[in-house]
């Protein structure tokens, strides 16, 4: 007999077995003939045993061993008895093993549809031919949407809610998350209040909404659950801080650069050994001779580009100088608002930010570099081949440009001091940047000697702007509130930061007093909207998997399915 997992069974069950079986080709045949001697109308429900005649249905099942399987079921017609029924003749039913209208077993249905709920439509067809069901992409989204949306199993008591985009910039939904169950019950199109008030009145039960800082969440959830305690999310809060002290810091470009070039000179002394030789100082220094390196093309325009943001960012200074609004000085000059402030309210011209430093083929060489230029040798080719001769693997111009750097600031002898040449700087950091090392992020991913160098620059920044230290001071502590959840210290801290003289942490405090139970909600509920961004993380990936198909109902039904 055919091995058929569960065959029989399920044939047995609509009054079928398996009469013969035909392997010879591509895929097995599996002829199943009938038991049925009498079947009920399926409009008067009126039994008959007057057979009419009999038709094969060809149905797919699951494959066995890899090889696909498909089922040649004998399905009998029977004459209805009734005279009063409409219906003059009728076909036995086998709902059980075929749906309706169907050509695949429930079972493959089943089968088919769990591999599109976890892969889409493209995806779980590649799959379902490497295990023997065939099965295109697009019928894999018509049994999902033919599925539709599980209904839900629980009355949601804690949610959480947040936005995610359709198309960003664009179009942006809401997805809410039973943060109790730990799994999403709904996704909306639209992340407007309406759109979250309409559906949250259909929620009685609903008793916390954890949610970022975002008005319209806010204000759905007053509108639609009064009752309901409203909490919010400790990291927005912790990035609203962030995003206030980013601002504080891009308000002082100037003193971000007096801090780096006095950190890189702290460091250059210290460098020097103390035993080396001063000049008298009667005795005039040494001549040297300027050996500056010719401007390369893109370091031309760089240049070029600078001069035009100087000549914008000066004549903004003078335009606001001379009462003009900041309104009209961008519609002036075609500059966003947002630019104009930044330069009206910087103490000096916001140099751009030089590119972080990443790691290079050379890193293991310079110090060799260093002392070939300190001996003298101007050959950049011939460092390079001795670099090749240590294991570099690089290209010529690498090292060409590396040794051009090392000889023009080489003395007029022609040696450079070993020392200094391996004398390394600390370049001024973006506001950005800047507000990482100052809060003292990413601290696990440094080398010891970036770790000393960005401690250095904290150390002269806070020296040098009493301000800069004191909004650093109420960060930190702030940080150190957020994870102990010291409610009765956030309440001492909000006092304080309402009355600081930095307007970025005063804005920041009063758009916390305006959300304050939400907030303090933040310091001593247990919830919180880490599971919705988790939630938020699969949805994206999910929608990316379904290569442009990813509508709004195909989304819903992958996403609140329970895989």
């Amino acid at each position: 007999m055919v091995v058929i997992p569960g065959l029989s069974s399920l044939l047995e069950a609509v009054g079928k077995h398996v009469s013969s079986w035909d392997d010879s080709g591509s895929r097995l045949v599996v002829d199943a003939g009938s038991l049925v001697q009498a079947a009920a109308c399926p409009r008067c429900t009126c039994s008959s045993t007057r057979l009419h005649g009999r038709y094969r249905r060809w149905i797919a099942d699951c494959p066995t061993f890899g090889q696909p399987v498909t089922l040649a079921v004998e399905v009998r017609r029977f004459k209805c008895i009734n005279p009063g029924c409409p219906r003059r003749t009728f076909s036995e039913r086998v709902e059980t093993l075929v749906a309706a209208g169907q050509r695949r077993t429930l079972r493959l249905v089943e089968a088919v549809r769990s591999l599109g709920y976890a892969l889409g439509g493209e995806a779980a067809a590649r799959l379902a031919a490497r295990l023997g069901m065939r099965v295109s992409g697009p019928a894999v989204l018509r049994d999902l949407r033919r599925a539709g949306c599980p209904p839900p199993t629980a009355v949601p008591v804690v949610i959480g809610i947040d936005d995610w985009a359709m198309a960003c910039g664009h179009r942006y939904g809401t997805i809410v998350v039973d943060l109790e169950k730990h799994r999403p019950i709904e996704l909306l199109a639209g992340r407007d209040a309406a759109t979250v008030v309409t559906w949250l009145k259909e929620q009685p039960a609903v008793e916390v909404i954890a949610r970022d800082r975002g008005g319209a969440y806010a204000d759905a959830a007053r509108t639609a659950a009064p009752d309901a305690q409203q909490v919010a999310d400790r990291w927005h809060l912790l990035a609203n801080l962030r995003d206030a002290f980013e601002r504080l810091l891009l308000r002082c470009p100037g003193k971000l650069k007096d801090a780096a070039r006095q950190a890189t000179e702290t460091l250059q002394l210290e460098a020097i050994p103390a035993e080396a030789p001063t000049e008298p100082a009667d005795t005039e220094p040494a001549d040297v001779v300027s050996t500056e390196l010719p401007l390369k093309a893109w370091q031309r325009q760089s240049n070029a580009r600078r001069e035009c943001r100087l000549a914008r960012y000066e004549e903004a200074v003078r335009r606001h100088r001379a009462g003009e609004s900041i309104r009209a000085i961008g519609q002036a000059m075609h500059l966003d608002r947002r630019t104009v402030r930044s330069f009206v309210h910087a103490d000096a011209f916001p140099e751009r930010a030089q590119r972080a430093p990443t790691s290079s083929l050379l890193d293991a060489h310079r110090q060799y570099m260093a002392t070939r230029a300190a001996e003298g040798c101007r050959n950049a080719m011939q460092v390079w081949r001795e670099l090749r001769a240590r294991g570099f693997t690089g290209g010529r111009s690498i090292v060409r440009d590396a040794f051009a750097q090392l000889r023009s600031a080489a003395p007029e002898g022609g040696k450079l001091h070993s020392v200094a040449a391996a004398v390394r700087t600390i370049s001024a950091p973006s506001a950005r940047r800047a507000c990482a090392w100052l809060l003292g992020w990413q601290e696990g991913q440094l080398t010891q000697t970036e770790r000393s160098d960005r401690e250095r620059f904290v150390d002269t920044l806070c020296r040098i702007e009493p301000t800069v230290a004191a909004a650093r001071e109420l960060a930190l502590r702030l940080f150190g509130l957020a994870r102990s959840r010291d409610l009765d210290g956030f309440d001492r801290w909000l006092s304080q930061a309402r009355t600081c003289p930095m307007p970025d942490l005063q804005r920041f405090a009063a758009g916390l007093e305006a959300d304050l139970s939400a907030v303090r909600a933040a310091f001593s509920s247990p919830w919180s909207s880490g599971q919705v961004e988790g939630q938020i993380n699969r949805l994206k990936y999910l929608k990316r998997q379904m290569y442009g198909r990813a509508k709004l109902d195909l989304m819903r039904i992958r996403v609140l399915h329970p895989n």
